[in-house]
């Protein structure tokens, strides 16, 4: 709140973001939408985007985790948290969101869409293969397979 007082919005919509993470997997969805939305005002408000493609992603978790899944606003919020990280190159941000859809296609039975979607990302990487998301956007391609 100290930061916040003093007119520094600039860390809000990544801190919103992970805040509204733990409220997610607390249930506590409005709480956690009410973050993300802040987070999607102050970014539009301050022009600054580093960390949008993850607000929306997480947005789609939230519409996709809700007690009453709304699977649509879900995808188009995964679509737009990918084409905003494509549109940065921001590819650690959009692996994640092409994770995400991925996972929730395969759900939905679209196999092969998931793999058309994620293996395009996933091979842009050179490095980093014993990191987190790298390891786990394998395992998700493999189970794809």
């Amino acid at each position: 709140s100290a930061w916040r007082d003093l007119g520094g919005l600039l860390m809000i919509p990544f801190g919103n973001t992970l805040r509204a993470k733990a409220l997610i997997g607390l249930k506590r969805f409005d709480e956690a939408k009410g973050l993300l939305d802040e987070g999607v005002e102050i970014i539009n408000r301050t022009g600054h985007r580093m960390h949008e493609a993850e607000v929306y992603r997480v947005l789609g978790e939230l519409y996709e985790q809700q007690p009453t899944p709304d699977i649509q606003a879900s995808e188009s919020s995964y679509l737009k948290a990918m084409v905003v990280a494509h549109s940065q190159e921001a590819r650690g941000f959009e692996l994640r969101a092409a994770m995400s859809l991925a996972r929730l296609w395969q759900a939905q039975g679209k196999r092969s869409e998931a793999c058309e979607l994620l293996a395009p990302v996933y091979n842009w990487f050179t490095e980093g293969f014993d990191t987190h998301d790298l390891e786990t956007a394998r395992k998700l391609l493999d189970s794809l397979h």
